[in-house]
């Protein structure tokens, strides 16, 4: 038989199962749980004396061989035998680990190793044995197994063989090879395992592995590039290639092993299957079959598909409608697109160009084009133009930057910079920043490229390098008469705001306010940040009326104060739904914000579209609309994906925290807080403090750990003015914590002036009356307290009070009552505050009131609400939210689109939940739920 070195590239075997003892790939292990587990239950059959055989196949790289080392690792008890068949004699490598653990010499023949194995497993220990890329395993080693292994059926032996996949009969294999895949793979007790690519959490565990401080999105990054293959994974890691550039494959050197070995093994393949592989590399996305026979010029393209599916290079989904193909994983296309001649490139991007529609067709004639066509690049600003009117601003930017790169002409260049320059400027959520500067940093200083570049690096959270730039880009406007002004205004004054300057920030909207022949969006955009200067200065309530005064002069002075011009609506809705939610119009809030998400001239807004979802989350979990709540805030987190907003992560993660810590989810509300930390660190604004500040503040409320609220909330303790807009939603936080910890002098002060807040903001006034009874109670002021409590008790929510905090008025009501020996008054007390957190979903509070009443010798309604019981907690934070959504009455397909996954994976998380819970059916699922509120409920209150 031919040697595996011989059939496979060196460079591509480099990248495949088996790293040496210090490759990096062992260090990096993570994952397999499921397969570990089921090793370890075959190794405990095998060591109560019934031989076991597991098979791990999977493709080149997959990890068959990091799996197998991680496997005896933990086989506690076993002696280990290893033996890498691509080495040639396993059964000498064998041997010879064979003969250093007996210290004897052991006779070489068949007979010799039967007679070692039985004399090892005559020990104390079962015997494992590992036998790595058995499908080159040699003749001589095969026939030696076929003798040993029939005779040690009742051993207690535990093999382990990795394979590639499928382990068929290989017809140029000798007899012996085969005989013995089949008598292995046809004896009794044989579990097969196939290892797929990594998941992304798993991705991220490789990434926390390989350093700290990666972006948060480096993981799906990665995940989307190589498909989560561990090898292909490594190769990018141990070179640094893997998160920052948008094209790894491109900073790998033309020797590099990985692409001297995977173009060895394309050129290896029948020219048709070529040809049809250099066509999915030009089209980048899945194609049907015959298409891309047609852009190849491949009469075959079945017969071309077989040989790119037996290597694994492909995927093909005969069963959709159109039967597409792609390459499987984007660094393979790269690799390949790369090695195309630039002929054949231009070729077949003209021929693919023909076949694709929209933006597709577009891209495919920009990259068959050469550069200087003024008749393309004026058909792609026209369209770019279209889709903007459209609304979709992410198509419209990257057909406006690819009409750049076709033209020749440095003036219209730069006319075509100024454009893409505004446009990034009011719609900085698409994700065509990149390629804006990509094409900047090829080009001359100008006062249009100095903009373009500042609004990118404010995106970013690189406010300095924004302010030098807009500095920059005023100083050339001037000299040079460009009509840029109101533009690098606008800009500046919205850096402003992400720096916390108010009155500059407000100084700065207003004389831009003041030149009037304004673009709506432009308008629009500096009534936000005067009104949001403002509200820094004198309050939201201030803010509000200063918003209405603005409005009405733009409606006199014909400016469209009605929202007519575009983008205007959405913008205002925007100000004036964030100002009604600070100053406590929760509901108005709420209903503003919603309009804005959904207007027609939402890309106006798009920018910051991820903090308005964040708002519209707390606000529900404010009016304890725990399910919208959390639905709301998914949406948030899901927009973050691809937008480029970086301080944004900051807002929606603390309110994400906020929310899963008080319905419970500990570990999820942990997570979000340390990424908003994180973000914060990274690229926030000073005044951003707020969200991580309330976010802690939130999780130790949900712990009952006062003196944990007060540390959390110092930041804003120290320099209350810096975030006077979010008084509402921190100080009744403040307040509680100094009760809490017994500092009641402080607290008294304290909610004097949260009152005043009060009258001010009006969606307090349950919180106030919570607050000030626990604090007569606190006080041992008896009359007071039970004066306080009766009327906090009975006096009716209003609009936009806060639910928990009267759920927290019965429960302290109940303790104060407790402590007065009125036991049956206060279970009464306690039952109800139960009840209310139930309702709610706040399940950490619910389990200290049932705690409180189990102290008190009384017994909780029945929790079948609150999936409080072991079998709950085993699910996992995925697994949960299934099951909530499924108890709700969601299909699969419907909760697949929910939460962005397949509806086959959502039926196998469903079945393990089923087996988890010992239940059989949907309906069963719902009992145990008890109808309660869960994370996914997806229907708002």
């Amino acid at each position: 038989m031919t040697s595996p070195r011989d059939q496979w590239p060196e460079g591509w075997r480099l990248a495949g199962d088996a790293p040496s003892a210090g490759d990096s790939r062992n260090r990096r292990f993570v994952g397999r749980r499921t397969e570990l587990r089921e090793i370890s239950a075959r190794a405990a059959s095998a060591a109560a004396g019934t031989r076991q055989t597991v098979v791990i196949e999977g493709r080149p790289g997959i990890g068959k061989t990091a799996l197998l080392a991680r496997a005896l690792e933990q086989l506690a008890g076993f002696s280990a035998l290893f033996a890498d068949c691509a080495m040639g004699d396993a059964a000498e490598q064998l041997m010879m680990q064979l003969t250093a653990q007996s210290r004897a010499s052991l006779p070489r023949s068949r007979a010799g190793l039967l007679s070692a194995l039985r004399s090892a497993l005559e020990g104390s220990a079962p015997v494992a044995i590992a036998l790595d890329n058995v499908h080159w395993i040699d003749p001589e080693s095969a026939a030696e197994f076929s003798a040993t292994l029939p005779a040690l059926r009742s051993a207690a032996l535990l093999v382990l063989v990795a394979a590639r996949e499928p382990w068929l009969p290989d017809p140029g294999a000798e007899p012996e090879a085969d005989l013995f895949r089949q008598q292995l793979l046809g004896a009794g007790n044989v579990y097969h395992l196939a290892l797929a690519e990594l998941s992304v959490a798993e991705v991220g565990q490789v990434l926390d592995q390989a350093g700290p401080g990666r972006p948060e999105l480096a993981a799906v990054r990665l995940h989307r590039y190589t498909g989560g293959h561990p090898a292909l994974m490594s190769v990018l890691l141990d070179q640094g290639l893997a998160i920052e550039h948008a094209s790894p494959a491109d900073l790998l050197g033309l020797f590099d092993p990985l692409v001297t070995g995977f173009l060895h093994a394309v050129s290896a393949l029948p020219p048709p299957s070529r040809d049809l592989l250099a066509a999915m590399a030009v089209s980048d996305e899945p194609w049907p079959l015959a298409i891309l026979g047609s852009v190849a010029g491949v009469d075959d393209p079945f017969a071309a598909l077989e040989p790119l599916l037996d290597a694994g290079l492909v995927q093909w989904h005969p069963a959709e409608a159109v039967a597409p193909v792609s390459i499987k994983y984007p660094l393979y296309r790269d690799v390949i697109y790369r090695s195309l001649p630039m002929a054949l490139r231009e070729s077949l991007h003209t021929r693919a160009a023909s076949f694709a529609i929209g933006t597709r067709a577009w891209a495919h004639q920009v990259a068959a084009s050469t550069d200087g066509e003024p008749a393309l690049a004026a058909m792609l600003v026209e369209e770019a133009e279209r889709y903007y009117v459209a609304g979709d601003s992410e198509r419209a930017g990257r057909l406006l930057i690819w009409s750049v790169t076709v033209t020749a002409d440095p003036r219209e260049r730069e006319n075509l910079l100024v454009q893409a320059a505004r446009w990034w400027l009011t719609l900085r959520a698409v994700d065509w920043g990149p390629r804006l500067e990509s094409c900047l940093s090829r080009w001359p200083q100008s006062a249009p490229r100095s903009l373009a570049l500042a609004v990118l690096a404010e995106a970013a959270g690189h406010y300095a390098q924004a302010y030098a730039l807009l500095t920059e880009a005023r100083d050339i406007a001037e000299r040079s008469m460009l009509a840029l002004r109101p533009d690098i205004d606008l800009a500046m004054a919205l850096l402003h705001a992400d720096l916390g300057e108010a009155e500059a920030e407000y100084q700065a909207a207003q004389t831009l306010l003041a030149l009037g022949d304004l673009p709506g969006v432009h308008r629009s955009w500096a009534e936000y940040c005067a009104v949001d200067g403002w509200s820094r200065i004198n309050g939201p309530e201030a803010a509000l009326d200063k918003l209405g005064t603005l409005v009405a002069e733009a409606d006199i002075d014909g400016h469209g104060g009605d929202g007519r011009q575009a983008g205007s609506q959405s913008v205002r809705l925007w100000t004036r739904g964030s100002l009604r939610l600070l100053s406590g119009r929760l509901r108005d809030g709420i209903e503003d914000l919603i309009r804005m998400l959904r207007a027609g001239d939402r890309a106006a807004v798009d920018s910051v579209a991820p903090m308005a979802q964040a708002y519209l989350g707390y606000a529900h979990y404010l009016l304890g609309n725990w399910q919208a709540a959390q639905e709301v805030a998914g949406q948030a987190l899901a927009a973050l994906t691809g937008h480029a907003v970086r301080r944004l992560r900051v807002p929606v993660h603390a309110i994400a925290a906020c929310v899963d810590a008080a319905a419970g989810r500990s570990e999820s509300a942990a997570r979000h807080l340390m990424a908003a930390q994180r973000w914060l660190a990274e690229c926030g604004p000073k005044d951003y403090v707020v969200f991580p500040v309330i976010a802690a503040a939130t999780v130790a409320q949900a712990h009952g750990e006062y003196g944990r609220m007060l540390i959390a909330l110092q930041p804003l303790l120290a320099d209350p003015a810096l975030c006077r807009s979010y008084q509402a939603w921190w100080q009744p936080l403040h307040v509680e914590g100094l009760i809490g910890t017994g500092q009641l002098s402080a607290a008294q002060h304290a909610l004097g002036r949260l009152a005043d807040l009060s009258d001010v903001t009006g969606h307090l006034a349950a919180t106030v009356a919570w607050l000030d009874a626990w604090l007569a109670a606190a006080g041992h002021d008896e009359l007071r307290a039970r004066a306080c409590f009766d009327h906090a008790t009975a006096h009716p929510l209003g609009r936009d009070d806060v639910p928990l905090h009267r759920a927290r008025v019965e429960h302290e009501y109940g303790r104060y009552l407790m402590s007065r020996r009125n036991r049956r008054a206060a279970i009464e007390r306690l039952r109800r505050a139960y009840e209310q957190y139930r309702a709610l979903g706040a399940r950490p509070f619910a389990e200290r009131c049932a705690s409180d009443l189990e102290t008190f010798g009384a017994q909780a309604p029945s929790p079948a609400g609150l999936p409080r019981g072991e079998a709950f907690a085993a699910l996992s934070p995925r697994e949960r939210r299934i099951a909530y959504l499924a108890a709700q009455g969601l299909t699969n397909q419907e909760i697949a689109g929910e939460i962005f996954i397949s509806a086959k994976t959502v039926e196998y998380h469903l079945g393990k939940v089923f087996a988890k819970l010992g239940i059989s059916s949907r309906r069963q699922l719902a009992a145990r739920m008890g109808g309660e509120s869960g994370p996914g409920d997806r229907r708002p209150g």
